[in-house]
């Protein structure tokens, strides 16, 4: 399976799931978010802010841990934080 099907079958299974930066220059063809402005490389907090804010009231939320398409089982990533950074 190739990542683009990999990527394919992780939105077809967590529509509200989002990868990265893929969608920065959408946010702003939506009426009322024509303020955001699509973004390329580096960006500061405040602009990262709003991008982070107009996905929340759109009803995305951050996704559950996962790597190359599966989600890590629950308990993993809090385990390796204890293990790692003696926090959970």
């Amino acid at each position: 399976m190739g990542e683009e099907d990999l990527m394919a079958s992780a939105i077809l299974l967590h529509p509200y799931r989002i990868f990265g930066c893929m969608f920065s220059s959408l946010l702003s063809t939506i009426p009322g978010l024509e303020h955001i402005e699509p973004t390329v490389g580096m960006i500061p907090a405040e602009v990262s802010g709003q991008h982070y804010r107009a996905l929340v009231d759109l009803g995305f939320r951050g996704a559950d841990p996962h790597c190359s398409g599966r989600d890590l089982p629950e308990g993993v990533a809090e385990e390796f934080g204890l293990r790692r950074f003696g926090v959970e």
